[in-house]
Protein backbone atom coordinates (compact mmCIF):
# COMPACT_ATOMS: atom_id res chain seq x y z
CA UNK A 1 0.00 0.00 0.00
CA UNK A 2 2.83 2.27 0.55
CA UNK A 3 3.56 2.29 -3.41
CA UNK A 4 0.29 3.73 -3.90
CA UNK A 5 0.51 6.62 -1.78
CA UNK A 6 4.02 7.33 -2.84
CA UNK A 7 2.80 7.33 -6.37
CA UNK A 8 -0.57 9.67 -5.03
CA UNK A 9 2.16 12.19 -3.34
CA UNK A 10 4.33 12.30 -6.28
CA UNK A 11 1.27 12.79 -8.51
CA UNK A 12 0.02 15.53 -6.35
CA UNK A 13 2.98 17.02 -6.41
CA UNK A 14 3.70 16.90 -10.20
CA UNK A 15 -0.06 17.49 -11.30
CA UNK A 16 -1.61 20.09 -8.56
CA UNK A 17 1.10 23.15 -8.39
CA UNK A 18 1.39 23.66 -12.42
CA UNK A 19 1.28 27.59 -12.46
CA UNK A 20 -0.48 28.25 -16.21
CA UNK A 21 -1.73 24.97 -16.42
CA UNK A 22 1.89 24.07 -18.47
CA UNK A 23 1.81 20.60 -19.64
CA UNK A 24 5.56 19.91 -19.40
CA UNK A 25 8.03 18.20 -21.41
CA UNK A 26 6.89 15.06 -23.01
CA UNK A 27 8.95 13.04 -20.95
CA UNK A 28 7.52 14.50 -17.89
CA UNK A 29 3.84 13.91 -19.33
CA UNK A 30 4.81 10.00 -19.96
CA UNK A 31 6.23 9.82 -16.29
CA UNK A 32 2.53 11.47 -15.06
CA UNK A 33 0.95 8.97 -17.04
CA UNK A 34 2.52 6.09 -15.98
CA UNK A 35 2.15 6.76 -12.79
CA UNK A 36 -1.50 7.17 -13.17
CA UNK A 37 -1.70 4.14 -15.54
CA UNK A 38 -0.10 1.72 -12.50
CA UNK A 39 -2.30 2.89 -9.75
CA UNK A 40 -5.10 0.46 -10.14
CA UNK A 41 -2.39 -2.38 -10.37
CA UNK A 42 -0.12 -1.44 -7.82
CA UNK A 43 -3.70 -0.83 -5.64
CA UNK A 44 -4.69 -4.67 -6.13
CA UNK A 45 -1.30 -6.32 -5.48
CA UNK A 46 -1.51 -4.28 -2.11
CA UNK A 47 -5.02 -5.67 -1.55
CA UNK A 48 -3.77 -9.33 -2.20
CA UNK A 49 -0.75 -9.04 -0.17
CA UNK A 50 -2.90 -8.32 3.18
CA UNK A 51 -4.22 -10.90 5.27
CA UNK A 52 -7.15 -12.79 3.84
CA UNK A 53 -7.07 -10.34 0.95
CA UNK A 54 -8.67 -7.65 2.77
CA UNK A 55 -7.71 -3.87 2.41
CA UNK A 56 -8.64 -1.06 4.81
CA UNK A 57 -11.98 1.18 4.54
CA UNK A 58 -9.18 4.28 4.94
CA UNK A 59 -7.11 3.30 2.45
CA UNK A 60 -9.35 2.96 0.10
CA UNK A 61 -11.36 6.08 0.78
CA UNK A 62 -8.24 8.31 1.52
CA UNK A 63 -6.60 6.52 -2.41
CA UNK A 64 -10.47 7.72 -3.60
CA UNK A 65 -10.32 11.42 -2.18
CA UNK A 66 -6.99 11.85 -3.25
CA UNK A 67 -7.66 10.79 -7.07
CA UNK A 68 -10.68 12.82 -6.90
CA UNK A 69 -9.03 15.96 -6.26
CA UNK A 70 -6.42 14.97 -8.99
CA UNK A 71 -9.33 14.53 -11.28
CA UNK A 72 -10.59 17.61 -10.69
CA UNK A 73 -7.65 19.64 -11.18
CA UNK A 74 -7.13 17.86 -14.35
CA UNK A 75 -10.31 18.78 -15.42
CA UNK A 76 -10.15 21.93 -14.84
CA UNK A 77 -6.87 22.75 -16.32
CA UNK A 78 -8.40 20.98 -19.25
CA UNK A 79 -10.89 23.34 -19.47
CA UNK A 80 -8.96 26.37 -19.36
CA UNK A 81 -6.12 25.34 -21.99
CA UNK A 82 -7.33 21.79 -23.74
CA UNK A 83 -5.04 19.49 -24.69
CA UNK A 84 -4.36 15.68 -25.21
CA UNK A 85 -2.16 15.06 -21.78
CA UNK A 86 -5.02 16.04 -19.27
CA UNK A 87 -7.63 14.36 -21.27
CA UNK A 88 -5.32 10.97 -21.18
CA UNK A 89 -4.60 12.12 -17.56
CA UNK A 90 -8.22 12.45 -16.59
CA UNK A 91 -9.40 9.22 -18.34
CA UNK A 92 -6.72 6.94 -16.18
CA UNK A 93 -7.84 9.20 -12.89
CA UNK A 94 -11.40 8.13 -14.40
CA UNK A 95 -10.11 4.43 -14.48
CA UNK A 96 -8.29 4.03 -10.86
CA UNK A 97 -11.48 5.49 -9.12
CA UNK A 98 -14.19 3.48 -11.08
CA UNK A 99 -11.48 0.77 -10.01
CA UNK A 100 -11.92 1.47 -6.59
CA UNK A 101 -15.84 1.62 -6.76
CA UNK A 102 -15.82 -1.67 -8.86
CA UNK A 103 -13.78 -3.71 -6.59
CA UNK A 104 -13.90 -2.26 -3.29
CA UNK A 105 -17.79 -0.81 -2.97
CA UNK A 106 -18.36 -1.97 0.98
CA UNK A 107 -15.05 0.58 1.55
CA UNK A 108 -15.78 3.15 -0.75
CA UNK A 109 -17.38 6.19 0.33
CA UNK A 110 -20.53 6.89 -1.58
CA UNK A 111 -20.98 10.24 0.59
CA UNK A 112 -18.17 12.08 -1.33
CA UNK A 113 -18.94 14.44 -4.52
CA UNK A 114 -18.59 12.98 -7.59
CA UNK A 115 -15.45 14.07 -9.36
CA UNK A 116 -16.69 16.70 -12.50
CA UNK A 117 -15.71 14.22 -15.39
CA UNK A 118 -17.64 11.29 -13.83
CA UNK A 119 -20.53 13.58 -13.36
CA UNK A 120 -20.54 15.16 -16.21
CA UNK A 121 -20.46 12.18 -18.33
CA UNK A 122 -23.82 11.05 -16.41
CA UNK A 123 -25.37 14.38 -17.03
CA UNK A 124 -24.34 14.41 -21.14
CA UNK A 125 -26.81 10.91 -21.03
CA UNK A 126 -29.50 12.92 -19.19
CA UNK A 127 -29.19 15.50 -21.33
CA UNK A 128 -29.63 13.68 -24.53
CA UNK A 129 -32.46 11.68 -22.89
CA UNK A 130 -34.39 14.53 -22.27
CA UNK A 131 -33.61 16.02 -25.64
CA UNK A 132 -35.16 12.76 -27.40
CA UNK A 133 -38.23 12.65 -24.76
CA UNK A 134 -38.81 16.40 -25.90
CA UNK A 135 -38.90 14.81 -29.74
CA UNK A 136 -41.41 12.18 -28.62
CA UNK A 137 -43.64 14.33 -27.49
CA UNK A 138 -43.35 14.67 -23.98
CA UNK A 139 -44.66 17.22 -22.20
CA UNK A 140 -42.09 20.89 -22.00
CA UNK A 141 -43.85 20.97 -18.40
CA UNK A 142 -42.63 17.56 -17.51
CA UNK A 143 -39.30 17.81 -18.79
CA UNK A 144 -38.99 20.98 -17.33
CA UNK A 145 -39.66 19.08 -14.03
CA UNK A 146 -36.71 16.63 -14.32
CA UNK A 147 -34.88 19.15 -15.31
CA UNK A 148 -35.36 21.67 -12.50
CA UNK A 149 -34.52 18.18 -9.77
CA UNK A 150 -31.17 17.55 -12.11
CA UNK A 151 -30.31 21.28 -12.02
CA UNK A 152 -31.22 21.27 -7.77
CA UNK A 153 -28.49 18.28 -7.52
CA UNK A 154 -25.54 20.00 -8.44
CA UNK A 155 -26.63 23.44 -7.71
CA UNK A 156 -23.26 24.23 -5.82
CA UNK A 157 -21.09 21.63 -6.52
CA UNK A 158 -22.19 17.66 -8.38
CA UNK A 159 -23.95 15.27 -5.93
CA UNK A 160 -23.01 12.72 -4.01
CA UNK A 161 -22.14 8.77 -5.75
CA UNK A 162 -25.85 8.33 -4.13
CA UNK A 163 -27.59 10.79 -6.04
CA UNK A 164 -25.22 10.38 -9.19
CA UNK A 165 -25.96 7.01 -9.41
CA UNK A 166 -29.43 7.19 -9.31
CA UNK A 167 -29.65 9.90 -11.86
CA UNK A 168 -27.47 7.57 -13.97
CA UNK A 169 -29.68 4.34 -13.25
CA UNK A 170 -32.83 6.91 -14.21
CA UNK A 171 -31.14 7.32 -17.35
CA UNK A 172 -30.98 4.49 -18.40
CA UNK A 173 -34.74 3.22 -17.57
CA UNK A 174 -35.65 6.41 -19.28
CA UNK A 175 -33.25 5.35 -22.50
CA UNK A 176 -35.00 1.76 -22.56
CA UNK A 177 -38.57 3.31 -23.02
CA UNK A 178 -40.06 2.51 -26.03
CA UNK A 179 -42.15 5.34 -27.92
CA UNK A 180 -44.50 2.95 -29.62
CA UNK A 181 -44.67 0.20 -27.16
CA UNK A 182 -48.64 0.26 -25.78
CA UNK A 183 -48.92 3.62 -27.00
CA UNK A 184 -52.62 3.05 -27.68
CA UNK A 185 -53.25 2.26 -24.48
CA UNK A 186 -50.63 4.28 -22.57
CA UNK A 187 -49.50 7.44 -23.57
CA UNK A 188 -46.15 7.88 -24.34
CA UNK A 189 -46.16 11.09 -21.68
CA UNK A 190 -47.88 8.68 -19.12
CA UNK A 191 -45.46 6.03 -19.35
CA UNK A 192 -42.55 8.49 -18.78
CA UNK A 193 -43.97 9.19 -15.67
CA UNK A 194 -44.61 5.73 -14.87
CA UNK A 195 -41.30 4.96 -15.35
CA UNK A 196 -40.58 8.08 -12.63
CA UNK A 197 -42.55 6.96 -10.38
CA UNK A 198 -41.25 3.37 -10.33
CA UNK A 199 -37.31 4.74 -10.00
CA UNK A 200 -38.88 7.02 -6.90
CA UNK A 201 -38.82 10.36 -8.36
CA UNK A 202 -39.70 11.39 -5.00
CA UNK A 203 -40.09 14.93 -5.72
CA UNK A 204 -42.68 17.32 -4.37
CA UNK A 205 -43.45 18.60 -7.91
CA UNK A 206 -44.06 14.80 -9.74
CA UNK A 207 -46.53 14.29 -6.95
CA UNK A 208 -47.68 18.03 -7.65
CA UNK A 209 -47.55 17.41 -11.81
CA UNK A 210 -49.32 13.96 -11.60
CA UNK A 211 -52.11 15.21 -9.52
CA UNK A 212 -53.27 18.74 -11.37
CA UNK A 213 -52.64 16.45 -14.51
CA UNK A 214 -55.10 13.77 -13.40
CA UNK A 215 -57.32 16.67 -12.22
CA UNK A 216 -57.05 18.90 -16.16
CA UNK A 217 -58.00 15.63 -17.68
CA UNK A 218 -61.04 14.83 -15.31
CA UNK A 219 -64.34 15.77 -17.83
CA UNK A 220 -68.19 15.94 -16.70
CA UNK A 221 -68.74 12.61 -17.81
CA UNK A 222 -66.19 10.96 -15.79
CA UNK A 223 -67.67 9.56 -12.16
CA UNK A 224 -65.79 11.00 -9.82
CA UNK A 225 -65.02 8.49 -7.55
CA UNK A 226 -64.59 5.78 -10.27
CA UNK A 227 -62.23 8.45 -12.14
CA UNK A 228 -59.83 8.29 -8.86
CA UNK A 229 -60.56 4.57 -7.73
CA UNK A 230 -59.28 3.77 -11.18
CA UNK A 231 -56.20 5.92 -11.21
CA UNK A 232 -55.20 5.34 -7.40
CA UNK A 233 -55.56 1.24 -8.49
CA UNK A 234 -52.75 1.94 -11.63
CA UNK A 235 -50.22 3.95 -9.32
CA UNK A 236 -50.59 0.91 -6.91
CA UNK A 237 -50.06 -1.27 -9.55
CA UNK A 238 -46.86 -0.15 -10.54
CA UNK A 239 -43.62 -2.05 -10.88
CA UNK A 240 -41.05 -0.38 -8.33
CA UNK A 241 -37.02 -0.49 -8.83
CA UNK A 242 -35.95 -1.64 -5.53
CA UNK A 243 -32.93 0.75 -3.63
CA UNK A 244 -33.73 3.60 -5.84
CA UNK A 245 -34.83 7.20 -4.37
CA UNK A 246 -34.28 10.49 -5.76
CA UNK A 247 -34.47 11.93 -1.89
CA UNK A 248 -33.54 9.83 0.83
CA UNK A 249 -35.60 10.01 4.20
CA UNK A 250 -38.70 11.60 2.53
CA UNK A 251 -41.46 8.94 1.75
CA UNK A 252 -41.21 7.35 -1.41
CA UNK A 253 -43.46 8.10 -4.74
CA UNK A 254 -45.90 5.55 -4.35
CA UNK A 255 -46.81 6.47 -1.57
CA UNK A 256 -46.88 9.72 -1.50
CA UNK A 257 -49.81 9.66 -4.55
CA UNK A 258 -50.88 6.82 -3.23
CA UNK A 259 -51.77 9.47 0.23
CA UNK A 260 -52.57 12.46 -1.98
CA UNK A 261 -54.64 10.52 -4.27
CA UNK A 262 -56.67 9.23 -1.19
CA UNK A 263 -57.40 13.06 -0.51
CA UNK A 264 -58.79 13.46 -3.63
CA UNK A 265 -60.89 10.12 -3.47
CA UNK A 266 -62.06 10.99 0.01
CA UNK A 267 -63.57 14.57 -0.98
CA UNK A 268 -65.17 13.06 -4.50
CA UNK A 269 -67.15 10.64 -2.03
CA UNK A 270 -67.91 13.12 0.42
CA UNK A 271 -69.61 15.29 -2.70
CA UNK A 272 -71.19 12.75 -4.00
CA UNK A 273 -72.70 11.36 -0.60
CA UNK A 274 -74.12 15.02 -0.60
CA UNK A 275 -75.49 14.46 -4.46
CA UNK A 276 -77.06 11.09 -3.91
CA UNK A 277 -78.95 13.08 -0.81
CA UNK A 278 -80.35 15.53 -2.67
CA UNK A 279 -83.98 15.00 -4.42
CA UNK A 280 -84.10 13.26 -7.49
CA UNK A 281 -86.93 12.64 -9.93
CA UNK A 282 -87.72 9.07 -9.87
CA UNK A 283 -89.20 7.68 -13.25
CA UNK A 284 -90.59 4.17 -13.63
CA UNK A 285 -88.47 3.64 -17.53
CA UNK A 286 -85.48 1.56 -17.80
CA UNK A 287 -82.43 4.07 -18.74
CA UNK A 288 -82.88 3.11 -22.18
CA UNK A 289 -86.32 3.90 -22.41
CA UNK A 290 -85.76 7.47 -21.04
CA UNK A 291 -83.06 7.69 -23.34
CA UNK A 292 -85.60 7.50 -26.47
CA UNK A 293 -87.96 9.74 -23.98
CA UNK A 294 -85.70 12.76 -24.02
CA UNK A 295 -84.09 11.72 -27.71
CA UNK A 296 -88.47 11.56 -28.40
CA UNK A 297 -88.82 15.21 -26.63
CA UNK A 298 -85.52 16.80 -28.47
CA UNK A 299 -86.82 15.42 -31.66
CA UNK A 300 -90.49 17.13 -31.75
CA UNK A 301 -88.86 19.85 -30.59
CA UNK A 302 -90.48 20.14 -27.05
CA UNK A 303 -86.65 20.15 -25.62
CA UNK A 304 -85.17 23.95 -27.30
CA UNK A 305 -81.56 22.55 -26.55
CA UNK A 306 -78.42 23.21 -29.19
CA UNK A 307 -76.24 20.85 -26.55
CA UNK A 308 -77.38 17.94 -26.22
CA UNK A 309 -74.46 16.30 -23.74
CA UNK A 310 -75.63 19.42 -21.33
CA UNK A 311 -78.99 18.13 -21.68
CA UNK A 312 -77.96 14.26 -20.66
CA UNK A 313 -75.70 15.27 -17.86
CA UNK A 314 -78.36 17.71 -16.33
CA UNK A 315 -80.98 14.40 -16.52
CA UNK A 316 -78.36 12.30 -15.29
CA UNK A 317 -77.94 14.50 -11.95
CA UNK A 318 -81.66 14.78 -10.80
CA UNK A 319 -83.31 11.68 -12.13
CA UNK A 320 -83.16 7.71 -11.14
CA UNK A 321 -85.13 4.99 -12.13
CA UNK A 322 -86.22 2.41 -9.49
CA UNK A 323 -83.15 -0.11 -10.39
CA UNK A 324 -80.38 2.74 -10.96
CA UNK A 325 -79.93 5.10 -8.28
CA UNK A 326 -77.07 6.83 -10.20
CA UNK A 327 -77.20 7.39 -14.03
CA UNK A 328 -73.84 8.12 -15.73
CA UNK A 329 -73.81 11.04 -18.65
CA UNK A 330 -71.74 8.70 -20.55
CA UNK A 331 -74.39 5.46 -20.09
CA UNK A 332 -77.21 8.13 -21.00
CA UNK A 333 -75.75 9.36 -24.02
CA UNK A 334 -74.60 6.11 -25.48
CA UNK A 335 -78.56 5.18 -25.43
CA UNK A 336 -79.41 8.42 -26.72
CA UNK A 337 -77.87 7.74 -30.06
CA UNK A 338 -78.33 3.93 -29.97
CA UNK A 339 -82.01 3.01 -29.22
CA UNK A 340 -83.31 -0.74 -29.36
CA UNK A 341 -86.43 -2.08 -30.78
CA UNK A 342 -87.89 -3.43 -27.52
CA UNK A 343 -87.17 0.68 -26.07
CA UNK A 344 -88.98 1.95 -29.23
CA UNK A 345 -92.21 -0.99 -28.63
CA UNK A 346 -92.34 -0.41 -24.85
CA UNK A 347 -92.34 3.52 -25.19
CA UNK A 348 -95.16 2.95 -27.80
CA UNK A 349 -97.12 1.35 -25.54
CA UNK A 350 -96.63 4.51 -23.25
CA UNK A 351 -97.40 6.56 -25.68
CA UNK A 352 -100.42 4.80 -26.70
CA UNK A 353 -101.68 4.76 -22.84
CA UNK A 354 -101.13 9.02 -22.53
CA UNK A 355 -102.77 9.26 -25.61
CA UNK A 356 -105.98 7.18 -24.14
CA UNK A 357 -105.85 9.24 -21.00
CA UNK A 358 -105.38 12.53 -23.16
CA UNK A 359 -109.13 11.65 -24.73
CA UNK A 360 -110.61 11.37 -21.68
CA UNK A 361 -109.12 15.35 -20.49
Amino acid sequence: MYTVFELLNGLMDQIVPRPGYAVGSAKEQDKILEAIESLQIHFLKAHLAQDAGKIGKVAVRSSQAVGGYLLNSVYEYNLAEPAAIYQNMQNGLCGFIDSLHRNFPGQFDYSLPMPQPVWQKIRTVLEKSLLGLGKQGVSKELIALIRSELNHSCRDHTPDYITGQYWQTLAQHLEELDPEFNRETVPFNDAVVNTLVGCNFNSGKLIHYVLETAAADLTDEDAPVAYWTDLLKRINRLPITPEMQLYRNTDSCQQQLIQSINTELFAAEQLHREDEMQDKLIIGLSVDQFALLIRLMVDAHIFKCENINQLLRFFSRHVQTTRTLQISAESLRQRYYTISKASVKIMRDHLVEMMNKLKGY
